[in-house]
């Protein structure tokens, strides 16, 4: 997690966050900024259950709170797809 902080990393994901966040906002490009959302969501379950699953937990909470928020916009999830 040192390297992490330590290098241009974590501004990477900061900046792809964000910018996931915009397009989230813009409906054109909801379907975008959702994929983008998840891919961080993935890396971030990933690299903790790979590397400190025992040890760090909070890896749990964005990914309980995107599944959540997902599952309640299915529907439009779906409308976007199709």
């Amino acid at each position: 997690m040192g390297t992490m902080f330590s290098t241009y990393l974590s501004v990477v994901v900061a900046i792809a966050e964000i910018i996931g966040g915009i397009l989230l906002a813009i409906p054109k490009t909801k379907i975008v900024g959702w994929f983008e959302g998840f891919l961080v969501i993935f890396n971030i379950v990933v690299l903790h259950v790979a590397h400190d699953f025992v040890g760090n937990v909070i890896w749990l909470l964005p990914t309980i709170l995107f599944l959540t928020a997902n599952y309640f916009q299915k529907g439009k999830i779906y409308s976007l797809i199709n």
